[in-house]
């Protein structure tokens, strides 16, 4: 038998409807963080898959190579994310989200360092397919977290925070 406040706690909680106000402030409060850090994990990843364009100039000259063998750090990142954007949905269903998010925030930070330190070319795009693979895990970890735990009403304003893919269209007024 629970004693003290963990015991009042639990029976005001039993007592508070499931579509209450209170219920639904309790559960915004306990979700706001995790949003939060999804959507800086997601701003993140897709800041680095986008900066790789400006990159490329530099890359070229530091590891001397071509435009054309340069290229294959984003064909091997786009290549890398649309073979594990599936996989990534399919793990969030078997898999505890803080395992998914573990997982990904892992993979995209090895891969940050590896291309850090990456003495040649080729280990500069292995760097970037390990770093894909982060950032395909983050986008679907964040839509299926976004519609799984925000409430029915205030869906549409936590899709608005979503940063979404860079080659969403741009809406003309």
């Amino acid at each position: 038998m629970r004693t003290g406040t963990a015991a009042a706690s639990a029976s005001i909680r039993a007592r508070i409807p499931s579509g209450s106000p209170v219920s639904r402030v309790r559960r915004a409060i306990r979700t706001g963080p995790l949003i939060a850090l999804l959507v800086c994990a997601a701003f993140v990843v897709i800041l680095n898959e986008t900066i790789m364009g400006v990159a490329l100039p530099d890359l070229m000259i530091e590891f001397s190579v071509p435009a054309t063998t340069a290229r294959w750090l984003t064909t091997a990142f786009l290549l890398t994310m649309a073979i594990v954007i599936p996989i990534g949905g399919r793990l969030r269903t078997r898999l505890p989200l803080r395992t998914v998010f573990v997982v990904a925030m892992g993979s995209f930070s090895w891969g940050t360092l590896l291309a850090g330190f990456a003495p040649v070319f080729g280990v500069l795009v292995l760097a970037r397919v390990v770093q894909a693979v982060g950032t395909a895990l983050t986008m679907p970890l964040l839509l299926t977290t976004l519609l799984n735990v925000a409430p029915a009403e205030r869906r549409g304003r936590m899709m608005g925070r979503w940063p979404g893919p860079p080659t969403r269209p741009c809406s003309s007024r």
